[in-house]
């Protein structure tokens, strides 16, 4: 499988922006790789907007969008997709086949809709 997204780690970075014409400041976050010696940091994703009364929730989808490259790699070691649906490290562990059919089989569905 070749990787198509950007590599992480992604970080989350805050600070308050006015527009040219605004009166009301925004919040923006931009999501990136750290930066490092050979070349500025790449952007994956920017969040920004007023978020009155918003901000707990602005900032934990910020954190949760920066934890995706580590999340995807966790999930790629809990599924057995590769094994083509043959037994995994669930069954092997003697964890009940009712936990492999039902969170296994989601995983590898999870891991479809990204890789794609």
């Amino acid at each position: 499988m070749a990787i198509k997204h950007t590599l992480g780690p992604w970080i989350a970075r805050w600070d308050t922006v006015r527009y040219a014409g605004q009166r009301e400041r925004l919040n923006r976050c931009v999501i990136s790789t750290p930066p490092n010696d050979s070349c500025a940091c790449r952007v994956v994703a920017r969040i920004e907007g007023p978020f009155a009364g918003l901000m707990d929730e602005a900032r934990a989808n910020a954190r949760l969008i920066a934890a995706a490259p580590e999340l995807y790699e966790a999930l790629r070691g809990l599924s057995c997709r590769d094994l083509n649906d043959g037994p995994c490290f669930c069954l092997s562990s003697g964890w009940e086949a009712g936990w492999h059919e039902e969170k296994c089989k989601r995983i590898r569905a999870v891991l479809a809709e990204v890789e794609d």
